[in-house]
């Protein structure tokens, strides 16, 4: 247990969050539509944001603050990916998107990648997060 969150949470965390993105994803094909892709990965972002600065404060109420960053987290997760779809399409052409989306996914990988191992690396020589 670390930070006070049992190992069963901890692990079903992860699944919220995707459900979340799911429910999102079905209800995301309108907004694409309607408004500018830029704009919505501009809100999008600034949400994800928004959501990242309240992780923090969660620990008043530790799990049901855990659990409710994830469903919010979970929701703009996966709302980014068609809209940035379709500005590579716009950007590189459509006969091009497939294998442009697939470097703009890899570099994602690698920045994610990069990010996780040095926050590891951090917990490890600190021994702490905060």
């Amino acid at each position: 247990m670390e930070h006070g969150i049992p190992e069963v949470m901890a692990a079903s965390l992860p699944r919220l969050n995707r459900s979340a993105g799911h429910h999102r994803y079905h209800r995301l094909g309108l907004a694409l539509d309607r408004w500018d892709n830029r704009y919505l990965l501009c809100w999008y972002y600034g949400l994800r944001g928004l959501s990242l600065l309240f992780l923090p404060t969660r620990s008043a109420r530790p799990n049901l603050g855990l659990a409710a960053f994830v469903i919010f987290y979970g929701l703009d997760w996966v709302a980014t990916v068609p809209p940035t779809a379709r500005l590579a399409a716009d950007t590189f052409g459509r006969e091009n998107v497939g294998i442009m989306f697939g470097w703009i996914a890899a570099s994602h990988q690698l920045g994610a990648a990069t990010a996780a191992y040095g926050g590891g690396l951090l917990h490890t020589w600190l021994a702490t997060i905060r």
